[in-house]
């Protein structure tokens, strides 16, 4: 890559280097002493020097580029990003979208009146900072600081800011596990016996889904996804695809292999669905809650409220016709709470956990190759092979597992 030609005139006073110049946007030429961050005198180095130089003047040129709706301070462009992962092309998982808008806050509330293009490495590691002495997990913060690094880079993209910002805050060190940060909390199975302790707390629907989750060991993205033209039903075993291209970081189709007893459980989902349909919908699910609680209902209906009418005209959310993980997670947990408020359980659980205790289960009984290949682990080195073996030994595990 050719050097860049920087307009003006290095000059050596004393043995240190300065810089004179006329910067876009300015009606003078001035010396500017080349200091490195932090430094109290200019450097003594011509390389560094230049560097320093070429930083100054594409932040100037940044700066006097004419762009509209550029965002000045950090709350800025932290509204403009947010509205670009609820709505723009950035948009995700509702998961990650509230993992980024609490994150953002957070970062608001610290560096709201900050210019973008002034935001340096160090103030990001003075977040990171605040987030540990908040007694976040490693996991928690690195996927935190993940979502600054993403905004800075979108905003790159858009000319927002100058490239050497996003390029200095990747240039901090990833947070190690060694760190003073808490570490992350080890995901551990479920009892079975827990679990089917908390569906009578649970709608039929959101039930059927934890069955099957249980069953196949599925991620709960995977779940969300199933329709009925995704399922290929013509063997013993089901076999529910999902092409690499929909998958994130997979160079191979992700195969779940669906039993006799997950099928049984499918069956009515599948024949009451259009193919292109979610078998699992919010909506019905909610219609499913609100119709139990109109028949528990012990007002006489001359008096109260018509069954109905207790409704918001305009509601800001409205049950969708698919479920997402992060909203099925939230049903578990409401279940899960009223079974410890019951005394049924003692323990709280997530959905996670049901992955975790069909892998245990398959690889008690199978072994870890077979359990790897029921999960859908991915192995990198081995692409084609890998796949093929992972169907063999998934079919041979959902006969047994159902």
């Amino acid at each position: 890559m050719a050097k860049q030609k920087l307009p003006g005139t290095f000059l050596c006073n004393h043995g240190r280097w300065w810089w004179q110049v006329k910067l876009p946007g300015e009606k003078k030429r001035k010396s500017i002493p080349l200091k490195p961050t932090g430094a109290k005198y200019a450097t003594r180095d011509r390389q560094t020097a230049e560097a320093i130089a070429a930083d100054i003047y594409t932040a100037a040129v940044f700066k006097n580029k004419p762009s509209k709706n550029r965002p000045e301070t950090i709350a800025d462009l932290s509204g403009l990003y947010r509205h670009e992962i609820q709505h723009g092309d950035e948009r995700g998982a509702r998961c990650a979208n509230e993992v980024a808008s609490v994150t953002l806050r957070a970062l608001v509330n610290m560096y709201g009146t900050h210019r973008v293009e002034d935001f340096a490495p160090s103030d990001l590691r003075a977040f990171r900072t605040t987030l540990i002495d908040a007694g976040l997990s490693v996991r928690t913060i690195r996927r935190k600081i993940g979502c600054i690094h993403r905004m800075f880079d979108w905003a790159v993209s858009l000319d927002y800011c100058p490239s050497s910002v996003a390029y200095g805050l990747h240039c901090i060190k990833r947070l190690s596990q060694n760190s003073r940060a808490k570490p992350a909390r080890k995901v551990d199975p479920v009892s079975i016996r827990d679990v089917g302790r908390t569906l009578k707390y649970t709608t039929s629907i959101v039930a059927d889904m934890i069955r099957v989750h249980l069953r196949t060991g599925m991620r709960s993205g995977e779940l969300c996804k199933l329709r009925a033209k995704d399922i290929d039903t013509s063997g013993e075993v089901w076999i529910f695809t999902i092409p690499a291209a929909q998958a994130k970081n997979r160079k191979t189709d992700r195969v779940v292999a669906i039993g006799k007893r997950s099928q049984k459980i499918l069956q009515p989902y599948v024949k009451c669905k259009r193919p292109d349909e979610y078998l699992f919908s919010p909506a019905d699910s909610e219609a499913e809650r609100l119709a139990v609680l109109a028949t528990q209902r012990q007002t006489p209906l001359s008096c109260g409220n018509r069954a109905g009418t207790n409704r918001k005209d305009d509601p800001e959310r409205t049950p969708g016709e698919k479920w997402d993980s992060s909203g099925y997670g939230h049903a578990v947990a409401r279940a899960v709470r009223k079974a410890i408020a019951a005394g049924d359980i003692s323990e709280p659980w997530t959905p996670h956990q049901l992955r975790h205790t069909a892998g245990t289960m398959v690889r008690e009984r199978f072994g870890l190759d077979t359990a790897g290949a029921y999960l859908g682990h991915k192995d990198i080195n081995a692409t084609m092979i890998y796949a093929e073996l992972a169907k063999s030994k998934a079919i041979e595990a959902a006969r047994v597992m159902g």
